[in-house]
């Protein structure tokens, strides 16, 4: 809601200030094809999912599409961690945190792998 609220606020001013009105066309563009993904794999990034939930609703992403992917992202990253702490215990919190970027552009890779299968199967 934050997003969608400030666009008419003060998003249309920013983007008149740097005349970005081409790249947010484009961006809204790869949100209309990919957002659904985009939003699958932002939920596994390190990258603050808060970008994702701003500018999903800056670009007036499907609420209900945003809620339901970001359900099962969130969830199943969560779920994931206290799987791994559950069976391995504590230990299993450092290894995480020792290789998150590298188990991040596993689970990406992976998801990507499946993306274009799907889309182009």
């Amino acid at each position: 809601m934050i997003g969608y609220f400030f666009w008419d606020l003060a998003g249309n001013h920013i983007v008149n200030f740097y005349s970005a009105e081409n790249e947010v066309n484009q961006l809204k563009e790869y949100f209309s094809k990919y957002g659904l993904f985009i939003i699958l794999l932002a939920g596994f990034t390190p990258i603050p999912y808060k970008i994702f939930t701003i500018g999903s609703g800056l670009l007036s992403f499907n609420f209900f599409t945003f809620i339901i992917c970001s359900i099962f992202a969130r969830g199943l990253r969560f779920i994931s961690l206290s799987y791994l702490v559950y069976k391995y215990g504590e230990k299993s919190l450092s290894f995480v945190d020792k290789y998150f970027y590298k188990l991040t552009l596993f689970f990406v890779l992976i998801l990507a792998l499946v993306f274009t299968v799907f889309m182009y199967g």
